[in-house]
């Protein structure tokens, strides 16, 4: 990866847009650059932009709240962004971010040469627009293969981290390797493999779940159930036909139902018609009434138009009088009015002609007045702005009067400071001197303090490597304790698991569990067999039995049946003779009726003769003889009926016992049947036992046994085998800790007596260095004043450099003071003389506006006077027009009056008109009134009506006689056809009379022949259901067979892979890999920079120690290293880390933030210079720092200035 541009806005100290091209101008060839800068300038939020734009958060802003990135955002500013160019992989990306003060941020990722979006996303929520659905901070993380902290380790080493490695302890260390080359991987990949075995598990476990629940199933029982259905279906199609019989019979005597009830109503409607006879005779009257009134109907039309012609004139002519009356006084009142109108107008016609000269010459005077107002106004604008002129210079020359106070003030006050502070003339190179004095100083007693920490860490490593000495070897007495334990635990497992494999190996017992598992559900069927044939020769004994009960009372039924038969057609015969009885009185009344009716010559409504030899002749009434043929016939026909029900009860039982024993015999065919397939299957399942078990009688109970035994076997076989496994693995670890152990002790052994050396070396090199110390502080007070003796050296040199600072300032500011003075003294004498000269014109001013004022009053006045008090313009023009409106009004009042006087004649003469002509037609209506009258009463009495009222009774409109006639044919029609039906049905029922209950019966019979149908076609379909469960628990079987043989192949698989990843092993063998790997990277680091003096030696996870190739390959801890050193060997482990976590890219850019900050001259030479051999690697290096010492060695820098409003720039120096 390479950094290529930067661009930001608002971001902390950096108000304005930043931009900084690294591959262009003098950073295109650099490769070792510095950014310097004043603290606080914002050199790191250069690092801080570069982060945000990739990963959306900053070493120091990473969360939410008050650690939320955009805290990055300037003060007072709304919004800011940030934007970086890099090349990864040979191909160029563009990352930007932006945030404002309130809202969420937002973040875009873009290829660098087409500008298409990847993504737009800075949060899991949301969608983004571009190709990939990740954050922007997932997509970089994929280009570089870095997440953030990988990133921080490798590309940006912020402030903090540069010495993290090489300053922690040995645990922290490992944590921090973990962290940056990945470790944690073999964590994750062991605890995938556990959770991959439990799923495998569990699976498996499903699996023969599933394979349980399905239950047992044979081809032999599909066979026997697909027999059962056929016999089913066959005994359901003869219910069919059956029933098919029977609803026949029922849709027969649903029809003769119906014609009974038919008959019943005809014969009451009947009854009804003949008692509306009189209705009828009376609408045949009204009927001749209204055709005799209808032939009057143009006499009557005539007469009543006449009459309301008549009454219309009249009313007409009494309106035509009252309007005549009325429009002649309105003439006289609107008369009246006119001669007012009249008069009004000429008064107020002579009064505007007096007003108007006045009215006039008043406009001209205020015209005049204004212009003087005008003059006086303009004269007091002038003066209010000399006021303010004059105000303003007042103020100023108090202010200037103040302000030579206060200068007068400073510049005592400085110079009473000068005298109070006096300091040598030579204060700077004093100054300079003590300067270098006290770093020297500092240096000296940083290295002395460094070597006394060295000495107290040395002399605390030493104890500490005898308590840990004690330690191993107390451990390494433990693990030979554990080693024995381990292996009596071996042999104890081993002795469990060979008894178990004496009564047969894991193998052997599957496959005993296996020949169970066949032959249990061959004696589970075979029970159920057995005990299914004998309840079918059970039920066979008991359709026997029932068959010849049946079959006596079926020849009971047929004798009773031919008694009843004869009983029934002798009541028959006597019903037919009572009924022939009756219809001879019933006929005797209508007889005598039409025959009444006959007229000579006119046909017969009943036969359409025209001869009526007849007519006279009168069949004799028997009301007696008819009461007598109903009571014989309601008595006939109850035996006939008692007759008919026991036959048809006889009948039924007849088909139903038919019916029970047919279906006894079907089922005892059946049962045979089923005995014989039974006996059969019975048969086949001993065979197929005596296959597995020959020597054994068949039983599930002994079958379930076998299965749990063989089950438990092979559980505590692969229990005892697990046992075994574990503690063989136990004894291998706790034999490669007692190894372990000694190693330890041996290696802390010849650590110690290196540290005893060591410590005679550094008390040496401390006194050297006390002595170093105490010259150096003598050299340094002889050159600070006197005045500073008595604090720290650091604190003197602050405190002289403050002060020489302090009194420049306070001469400064003196010699400035008296320069302002000078210039305020001219200034108030010029003030002094504006002052006067403004205020001598603010009273020829006043004296002007006066003169103007007055003689606009005096115009004012004349007006007054003129119009009555009114002083303006827009009055004087608003009683003009006041004026002229009331002029106005009256003339058009006038007129109005004189035109409504005018409509009030012409409508006169217009009433007077209209009361003339209704006078005429008033004379001509009352004539033909007359005429018409006497024809309409002379045409009354010819057609028999005695009045006009008796007439308009008897008319009826054409619908209502139409409607009279309907009404009387309609009834005629409908008792013409009554007879006619009645005729019909009677003839229908006289040979097989009506039953009641007969509908009834046969319904029952449909109802149980129904519900036997229904049960059957339900054992079909149940019997259908047990065929389809069987076929697919064939099915299911089968399929489950192989997916459990492969589920326990894979499970067997994983479970040897489980077993071949023992706990954390792998883990520690990786980071240990990772370590000795760092190691060594570190080491070829460590050639550049120190000339291949120094080497790190690294033993275990963790622990490091440095060999000195200079000093005869001195080994020794890198707490003693120097801070030079410390430097060089933590910028080599810094850069070992970066390469460890780099990625998928090449790290060409390589940011170090402030850590140089507590090296002395010296050893930043050492480091300066180490930093540019690095150049040969092909790095660009970037140093952020305030060392000037630093930054000056370096030919290229970015430098970050202040500025003077608050805010900071960048420029690029050569």
């Amino acid at each position: 990866m390479k950094i290529c541009k930067l661009k930001l806005k608002n971001l902390n100290s950096f108000r304005g847009e930043q931009e900084i091209d690294f591959e262009s101008g003098l950073l295109s060839d650099a490769s070792l650059v510095a950014i310097t800068g004043p603290t606080g300038a914002g050199k790191t939020t250069l690092l801080d932009a570069i982060c945000v734009a990739l990963y959306g958060k900053t070493p120091r802003l990473s969360g939410t709240g008050s650690q939320h990135p955009r805290h990055l955002i300037s003060h007072g500013e709304k919004e800011g962004f940030a934007e970086v160019h890099f090349i990864a992989n040979d191909t160029g990306y563009l990352a930007t971010w932006s945030a404002t003060q309130k809202g969420a941020p937002k973040g875009e990722l873009r290829y660098a040469d087409t500008d298409k979006l990847i993504t737009d996303k800075l949060a899991k929520k949301g969608k983004s627009l571009g190709s990939s659905q990740n954050t922007v901070s997932e997509e970089v993380a994929i280009i570089l293969g870095l997440d953030f902290d990988a990133f921080k380790r490798s590309v940006m080493l912020a402030q903090g981290e540069f010495a993290a490695f090489l300053k922690a302890k040995d645990e922290e260390r490992r944590k921090i390797l973990e962290a940056t080359a990945g470790i944690g991987i073999y964590e994750v990949l062991k605890q995938k493999l556990n959770d991959k075995v439990s799923a495998v598990e569990a699976a498996t476990t499903d699996v023969l779940d599933k394979l349980n629940r399905i239950p047992e199933a044979s081809q032999d029982q599909l066979k026997g159930a697909e027999t059962e259905l056929e016999r089913l279906q066959s005994e359901v199609e003869a219910l069919g036909t059956h029933s098919q019989r029977i609803q026949n019979e029922k849709q027969r005597e649903e029809g003769r139902k119906a014609d009974f009830e038919r008959l019943q109503a005809s014969k009451y409607r009947q009854d009804e018609l003949t008692d509306q006879q009189p209705d009828i005779d009376t609408l045949q009257t009204t009927l001749e009434n209204a055709n005799r009134a209808d032939r009057l109907r143009p006499e009557k039309q005539m007469y009543d138009t006449a009459k309301s012609d008549l009454e219309n004139v009249e009313k007409a002519l009494d309106t035509a009088t009252t309007e005549k009356t009325q429009a002649e006084t309105q003439v006289k009142t609107d008369q009246t009015v006119y001669d007012e109108k009249e008069k009004a107008s000429q008064t107020t016609s002579d009064e505007h002609a007096q007003k108007m000269p006045l009215y006039r010459n008043a406009k001209l005077d205020v015209a005049r007045a204004a212009d003087q107002f005008a003059e006086a106004d303009k004269q007091s604008t002038a003066l209010a702005g000399m006021d303010k002129q004059i105000d303003e210079v007042s103020r100023q020359f108090a202010e200037r009067q103040t302000e030579r106070t206060e200068l007068q003030k400073q510049i005592q006050a400085a110079q009473a400071f000068l005298d109070e502070n006096p300091l040598p003339l030579d204060r700077q190179q004093r100054l300079t001197r003590a300067t270098r004095l006290q770093a020297k100083l500092s240096s000296q007693e940083n290295q002395l303090e460094t070597e006394l920490a060295n000495k107290a860490n040395t002399e605390k490593n030493a104890l500490s490597l005898k308590r840990e000495i004690k330690k191993l070897t107390n451990a390494r007495q433990e693990r030979l304790s554990e080693k024995v334990a381990a292996e009596t635990a071996l042999e104890d497992a081993t002795a469990h698991l060979n008894a178990l494999l004496e009564t047969g190996t894991r193998e052997e017992w599957i496959d005993r569990k296996q020949q169970a598992a066949k032959a249990q559900p061959i004696a589970q069927k075979y029970e159920t067999t057995q005990d299914d044939l004998a309840a079918a020769e059970n039920r066979l004994n008991a359709l026997n039995d029932t068959a010849a009960a049946l079959k006596a009372e079926l020849e009971q039924i047929e004798t009773d049946l031919a008694r009843e038969n004869k009983e029934y057609q002798k009541a028959a015969e006597v019903v037919q003779r009572c009924e022939a009885e009756k219809e001879s009185a019933i006929w005797v009344n209508p007889i005598n009726q039409l025959r009444q009716r006959l007229q000579p010559g006119e046909p017969c409504s009943v036969c359409g003769a025209t001869d009526h030899p007849c007519a006279d002749v009168l069949e004799p009434e028997s009301d007696e003889r008819l009461q007598r043929a109903e009571e014989a016939l309601a008595s006939a026909k109850a035996e006939s009926d008692t007759a008919q029900t026991n036959l048809q009860i006889l009948q039924t039982k007849q088909i139903q016992t038919e019916q029970n024993k047919h279906n006894t015999t079907d089922q005892i065919e059946t049962c045979r049947a089923e005995i014989e397939t039974l006996q059969e299957e019975t048969a086949e399942l001993l065979t197929e036992w005596q296959v597995i078990y020959p020597d054994i009688d068949v039983s599930s109970v002994w079958t379930s046994e076998q299965f749990d035994q063989a089950d438990t076997a092979i559980a505590d076989i692969t229990e005892a085998e697990q046992t075994h496994a574990q503690a063989s693995n136990a004894l291998q670890i706790v034999s490669q800790q007692l190894e372990t152990s000694e190693n330890s002790i041996k290696r802390e052994t010849n650590d110690l007596d290196a540290i005893e050396t060591q410590l005679v070396d550094l008390n040496n090199t401390i006194a050297d260095l006390q002595e170093d110390v105490t010259a150096t502080e003598t050299r340094f007070w002889e050159s600070v004043p006197d005045s500073f003796h008595g604090i720290a050296p650091a604190a003197a040199v602050k405190q002289f450099d403050d002060k020489i600072g302090e009194v420049g300032e306070r001469e400064g500011e003196r010699d400035n003071a008296k320069t302002q003075l000078q210039v305020l003294d001219t200034s108030i004498e010029a003030d002094q003389t504006n002052l006067k000269s403004l205020k001598e014109r603010h009273e020829i001013l006043n004296a002007e506006i006066d003169r103007y004022r007055c003689k606009g009053e005096t115009y004012l006045n004349a007006v007054r006077d003129k119009t009555d008090g009114l002083e303006t313009e827009d009055g004087i023009n608003a009683a003009i027009d006041k004026l002229e409106a009331a002029l106005q009004a009256k003339v058009e009042a006038r007129d109005d009056a004189e035109q409504q006087l005018q409509r009030s004649r012409d409508l006169l003469t217009e009433k007077r008109s209209t009361h003339r002509h209704c006078e005429r037609q008033y004379k001509e209506a009352a004539a033909k009134l007359e005429t018409a009258c006497q024809t309409y009463f002379d045409k009354l009495e010819d057609v028999g009506f005695d009045s006009p009222e008796a007439h308009n009774t008897a008319f009826r409109d054409k619908e209502q006689m139409q409607e009279l006639t309907d009404q009387i044919d309609a009834y005629e029609n409908e008792k013409q056809a009554l007879e006619l039906v009645i005729t019909e049905l009677r003839t229908r029922f006289e040979e097989t009379p009506f039953d009641p209950e007969a509908l009834a019966q046969i319904e029952a019979q449909v109802e149980e022949i129904g519900e036997q149908l229904q049960a059957a076609q339900q054992e079909v379909g149940a019997q259908q259901q047990k065929i389809d469960d069987l076929k697919d628990a064939l099915e299911k079987r089968e399929a489950l067979g192989v997916e459990v043989s492969d589920a326990e192949q894979e499970l067997n698989r994983w479970k040897r892979l489980q077993d071949t990843i023992p706990r954390n092993d792998l883990r520690d063998f990786a980071l240990e890999i990772m370590f000795e790997q760092m190691g060594s990277i570190a080491n070829e680091q460590l050639k550049y920079l120190t000339s291949e003096r120094y080497q790190l030696k690294v033993e275990g996870i963790g622990d490091l120690t440095v060999i000195d190739r200079w000093n005869a390959n001195q080994e020794r801890p890198v707490e003693t290293l120097s801070g030079g050193e410390s430097f060089l060997t933590s910028l080599a482990l810094a850069l070992a880390l970066a390469d460890l976590s780099r990625g998928r890219a090449q790290l060409n850019s390589l940011f170090l933030d402030e850590g140089f900050g507590t090296l002395d001259t010296e050893t930043l030479d050492i480091a300066i210079a180490a930093l540019e051999g690095l150049r040969m690697q092909g790095r660009s290096i970037f140093l952020i720092s305030h060392i000037q010492e630093l930054t000056r060695r370096l030919p290229v820098k970015i430098n970050v200035r202040k500025q003077g409003n608050g805010s900071s720039s960048v420029d690029i120096r050569g």
